[in-house]
């Protein structure tokens, strides 16, 4: 199965085929295309719903991705939501909300189960290349709703999320506005990630997220 698959993924005509039969049996729907740039040539995509409600936004998903039952939700205008070649994911959903947002995922990315990102208030969510996303994560750039203090001012504005390669985030981690994880991380079960700046090669776990490991690194297998 493994040689078929770099067969196929060597051979760019075919891939392209393959992914275009495989869409056409799809049932994926695009709503709101006439104001929406869309590029996913080479892309397998099944159960696939696009809503575009703005204008100038643009949608690149890169050739080898497989995506099964995936949402992408644009509300605003002049946003770009980017996935790179390889990328694998079942059940994502991605919420842009605004003007001018960027949400984007490296090559080689695998969502193993639903996840939850928005990006709201001219923000940018990136998730690196080669990282490993458990089921049920989410990610939020914002909290939707405006906090205040007792004069009235908004104390919630949004903020970017970085998120480097090769980071495994485990089950039902939530990461928040203002977070930057860097490369090789591991991001424990049920944590929440919030509003620092992670070195890499560490372990982080807890409500609210802590360093409880230095100078580790991990890989997809169970080594011996």
């Amino acid at each position: 199965m493994n040689k078929l698959k770099r067969f196929i993924r060597d051979n760019r005509m075919l891939l392209f085929v393959l992914a275009a039969i495989y869409r056409f049996f799809g049932v994926n729907r695009i709503k709101g295309k006439r104001t929406l740039k869309v590029s996913w040539k080479g892309v397998f995509a099944y159960h696939m719903n696009v809503v575009n409600c703005g204008h100038r936004n643009k949608l690149e998903i890169e050739e080898g991705c497989r995506l099964k039952n995936t949402t992408i939700r644009f509300y605003g205008n002049n946003n770009f939501v980017k996935i790179e070649n390889d990328c694998v994911a079942n059940e994502l959903e991605v919420y842009v909300q605004d003007d001018s947002n960027t949400v984007s995922i490296g090559h080689n990315t695998h969502f193993t189960g639903k996840a939850h990102l928005a990006c709201i208030e001219g923000c940018e969510l990136s998730i690196g290349s080669r990282c490993l996303l458990s089921s049920e994560v989410t990610f939020r750039t914002g909290d939707s709703h405006s906090i205040l203090d007792k004069e009235g001012k908004r104390i919630n504005y949004s903020s970017s999320i970085s998120v480097g390669d090769h980071v495994w985030i485990g089950n039902k981690v939530i990461v928040l506005k203002g977070t930057k994880i860097s490369d090789e991380t591991i991001v424990g079960t049920g944590s929440i990630v919030t509003g620092k700046e992670f070195e890499g090669n560490s372990v982080i776990v807890g409500t609210p997220a802590k360093i409880i490991k230095h100078d580790v690194s991990w890989h997809h297998e169970n080594l011996k």
